[in-house]
């Protein structure tokens, strides 16, 4: 039998130059079906789930009384909350397990509350702007 120095010594005249194939440690599970595969998304997805209802949805009331500092509005605030836990879910796989999700949290949240802050003061702007001219065309 061969050495692995002969082995590389006989891919070296030949001109083929591959490492050895490294041996999988963990046996794969076969995907049989679409069902099996399907079944093990919604277990990962679950997890996530759990793991976020477990971490993030005990600081709700503090976002709460946070956004109604924002934007001294309870409906806006409930808005607030709820565009905070939306993005917070939809990039729970950016959190970094461990860390603290209370201040995760309140960026997001403080972040939303600006850009939607930001949006509206445009769309007043681009609303002011055209008055005139609904104006001039009344007066016509």
């Amino acid at each position: 039998m061969a050495t692995g120095l002969q082995r590389w010594e006989d891919r070296a005249t030949t001109g083929v130059l591959h490492r050895p194939l490294k041996r999988r440690t963990q046996a794969r599970r076969p995907a049989t079906d679409g069902e099996s595969i399907m079944l093990r998304l919604l277990s990962r997805k679950n997890r996530a789930r759990n793991a976020f209802e477990k971490e993030a949805m005990p600081h709700m009331d503090a976002l709460y009384g946070y956004a109604m500092h924002l934007s001294r509005n309870a409906s806006d605030a409930e808005d607030l909350v709820q565009e905070t836990y939306i993005k917070a879910l939809k990039n729970w796989h950016r959190y970094q397990q461990g860390t603290n999700c209370r201040a995760w949290l309140f960026r997001i949240m403080t972040n939303t509350f600006y850009n939607i802050q930001r949006s509206k003061k445009r769309r007043r702007g681009i609303e002011a702007d055209a008055l005139p001219d609904i104006e001039m065309q009344v007066a016509e």
